[in-house]
């Protein structure tokens, strides 16, 4: 076979033709489907590793609530009127729930407190003084206990919650 068919005539410019006045190229792609294969069980391990970051992320929040710096969850003793429980203590803390809510394509989680185990949380968390008057804080078992404990705890954990699922997230390997 001529050389001259794959090139216009009389050049070195490739054609798109045998004796053709049209220049390009020809290619084919090899492995695309490698390639994508590789790609999609990339992304399907980084949504996976993305909702072990957020667990991871919200583990690290629960702990620094309980044990960081004011305000910490408050965490009650047992009371007892007369003689019988009235309130168990830790109530509050062991109402924490994380839970799966997205599918497979999609990792979102949900946590807070679980309000049927204790429906007082959110009212606790938001008992301020003013308007509560002196709430004593400091007689609970954690000295650093204090009011909107949660809303500070996301806000001071942010970046650190959002380097967790980061790293957790991020791509592996080669594609």
């Amino acid at each position: 076979m001529s050389n001259q068919g794959f090139f216009i005539k009389n050049t070195r410019i490739p054609s798109l033709g045998k004796g053709g006045t049209k220049f390009g190229f020809y290619c084919r792609i090899t492995g695309y489907e490698n390639v994508e294969r590789g790609l999609l069980i990339q992304i399907a391990k980084m949504k996976k590793r993305t909702k072990i970051g957020l667990h991871e992320a919200v583990e690290h929040l629960h702990k620094d609530i309980q044990e960081g710096p004011y305000p910490q969850e408050p965490w009650g003793e047992d009371r007892y009127v007369g003689g019988v429980m009235v309130h168990k203590g830790g109530t509050l803390s062991n109402s924490w729930e994380t839970k799966d809510v997205g599918g497979v394509d999609s990792p979102e989680i949900i946590f807070g407190y679980n309000m049927n185990k204790a429906p007082y949380a959110w009212y606790v968390h938001e008992m301020t003084s003013p308007p509560y008057g002196d709430v004593q804080w400091t007689k609970d078992v954690r000295p650093n206990a204090g009011p909107q404990w949660l809303t500070v705890g996301i806000q001071r954990n942010k970046p650190i919650m959002l380097s967790i699922i980061a790293m957790n997230a991020s791509v592996e390997g080669k594609i």
